[in-house]
C-alpha cells in the first residue's frame, strides 16, 4: 500500500469474535479475537505493534529498488533514523 502512495493506514477491525463476519457475510481478519471469552492476539496485531513501535509519526516512506525490494518497506523517521521492515 505504501508503494502506491498511501500516507497512513488504519486497521478497521481491531477486535472481533472468533470468525467475525462483516455485515455482508465475509469473515474478517482482526488484530485481536475473542475466543471462548479469552483474548487471542493474531499475527496482524504483532505486525501493527512492530510498525507502530519503530515507524514514528512524521516518518517518510523511502523507495526501495532491486530484485527483492518488493519484500522490503523502508521509512526515515523525523530523528533521521532509517527503519527497514522485511
Amino acid at each position: 500500500n505504501f508503494r502506491n502512495g498511501v500516507s497512513s493506514y488504519v486497521y478497521w477491525n481491531m477486535v472481533l469474535a472468533e470468525g467475525g463476519a462483516s455485515s455482508w457475510g465475509w469473515n474478517q481478519n482482526s488484530l485481536v479475537s475473542v475466543v471462548d471469552g479469552h483474548v487471542v492476539y493474531n499475527p496482524e496485531f504483532y505486525l501493527m505493534k512492530h510498525f507502530s513501535h519503530f515507524v514514528k509519526p512524521g516518518a517518510k516512506y523511502l523507495e526501495t529498488k532491486g530484485e527483492w525490494s518488493c519484500n522490503v518497506t523502508a521509512f526515515k523517521n523525523p530523528d533521521g533514523s532509517v527503519i527497514i521492515e522485511r
